[in-house]
């Protein structure tokens, strides 16, 4: 069998590594189009303007190394794909010589590329978008400096964080988004609240439901006019405002979302079964679906991938789009569905809870809380997805066990007394999620009884006493 590997970044390697760890023999053909054997990460640029690394290529995850039996073709352009002959069709970027690679199974791991809003022109030299080593480049050059302003385009995790890295690097930064509120396709109310709170308590400029309508070269600066027909002049702008998979060569050969990923089973079988998609140009069909490219979400799938090819029977897991950021010492998780979200797949059934506690006990005199919701189906009991503001290190646990309790279709019952460990000087001995589960159970009794439903809990409250 000979594999052909689209693509040598994270998912494409992760898929390389994972099917060599059971199959040295059969032959392997990597197609790379960049001159690196490291694939870069952006979440390297967040790192060297916070000075935890001293250059934003540090930052990697997967890499190669030298496989048996395999063959890395890097400074390689895909042209074309035909997926009936079993071919792929390439230039080397050098020489514009021509490769004629014949495949057995395609491994498709291309990935993203940044999404264009339509005032970018080309001789925009200070507007950059954040997603590989030139515009790591670029954003350090112009941080650097006496009071530089920035105004960061986006509503993700990526350009969050890159707000708080630039403020922390001495920037005054403005935030624009389109949306009325930040990230309202990763959080509810609560939680966004608390995010827009946390950046504006450090000074960055929020300028929500507006868009950006041009953007004019001003010498060394650039002036931004928005829709609301106000302007502004800023040193630089660093555009995060999504991806989009890089896919078309597979146009009409394979399922495709309407935005171009390519529809995957649980081992990353696309409908041609012979051709298997990764990372960020592929999503798993199912009722969790949604289209977030993460890394953490394209290592499990490029292991998946890599596996299922050497003939282990492995399957994905229900990719929930969990993450976790920080901004300015308080982090934000999410997984699953929001209410929005979970509405439109479910019905009208959903309802979120929502829970503000210290994350450890009262006499230990911290000053660390977790804000949660849990979204579920007061129907069934069902739990669909859940958020988190903390500054508590330790309360990624908490979101593990809610992405746990979502993946595995847990009721509220079921999660109010699944079993979560405790360390005293880190959490709770009746865990946040405990408690959460719990806020479910007492909700349906309330319900079934006709009682006011509690769906707001903070500590303090009557019908806390006895959970500290």
């Amino acid at each position: 069998m000979k594999i052909v590997v689209i693509g040598g970044a994270h998912a494409g390697l992760s898929a390389v590594n994972a099917f060599r760890h059971v199959n040295k023999d059969d032959e392997i053909v990597i197609l790379e189009k960049n001159l690196r054997d490291r694939p870069f990460i952006s979440a390297g640029i967040k790192l060297a303007l916070n000075g935890k690394v001293s250059s934003a290529e540090q930052v990697d995850f997967e890499h190669f190394e030298g496989q048996p039996n395999t063959t890395y073709r890097a400074g390689v352009l895909v042209e074309r794909i035909d997926a009936t002959k079993k071919r792929v069709y390439a230039r080397r970027i050098e020489d514009g010589s021509m490769i004629e690679e014949s495949f057995d199974k395609l491994v498709y791991a291309l990935g993203s590329s940044a999404r264009v809003p339509s005032f970018v022109g080309a001789d925009l030299d200070r507007v950059v978008f954040v997603k590989d080593e030139q515009d790591a480049q670029d954003i350090n050059k112009f941080a650097k400096g006496f009071r530089k302003k920035a105004l960061v385009y986006g509503g993700g995790p990526v350009s969050t964080e890159l707000a708080a890295a630039l403020v922390h690097a001495g920037v005054h930064v403005t935030f624009v988004t389109r949306s009325e509120r930040l990230m309202t396709r990763y959080f509810d109310q609560t939680v966004q609240e608390d995010l827009e709170k946390t950046l504006t308590d450090n000074k960055v400029v929020l300028r929500k439901h507006q868009e950006v309508v041009s953007v004019e070269n001003q010498g060394k600066k650039i002036e931004v006019n928005f829709n609301n027909g106000t302007s502004e002049v800023f040193d630089f702008m660093a555009i995060a405002s999504g991806l989009q998979p890089n896919t078309m060569l597979l146009a009409g050969q394979v399922d495709m979302r309407d935005n171009g990923a390519i529809v995957v089973n649980g081992q990353m079988q696309s409908s041609n079964p012979d051709i298997y998609a990764v990372g960020d140009s592929a999503v798993v069909d199912g009722k969790f679906d949604q289209y977030f490219p993460l890394m953490s979400a394209a290592l499990k799938m490029g292991r998946v991938a890599g596996y299922a090819l050497a003939g282990v029977d492995v399957q994905i897991q229900p990719i929930l789009r969990t993450i976790g950021f920080s901004v300015f010492d308080r982090f934000f998780y999410k997984t699953g569905l929001t209410v929005t979200a979970a509405k439109e797949r479910i019905g009208e059934t959903i309802e979120r809870l929502d829970i503000h506690t210290p994350a450890t006990i009262h006499a230990l005199g911290e000053k660390s809380d977790i804000l949660a919701s849990l979204i579920y189906d007061y129907e069934t009991g069902i739990v669909y997805g859940a958020q988190i503001a903390t500054n508590a290190p330790a309360a990624a646990e908490v979101i593990t066990t809610l992405s746990h309790a979502v993946s595995s279709g847990l009721t509220v019952d079921q999660l109010a007394f699944l079993d979560t460990y405790f360390e005293s000087e880190i959490n709770l001995p009746y865990s946040v999620a405990n408690r959460l589960g719990e806020m479910g159970v007492i909700a349906e009794y309330q319900r079934r009884h006709g009682q006011e439903v509690t769906k707001k809990v903070t500590d303090g409250d009557d019908e806390l006493n006895g959970f500290q």
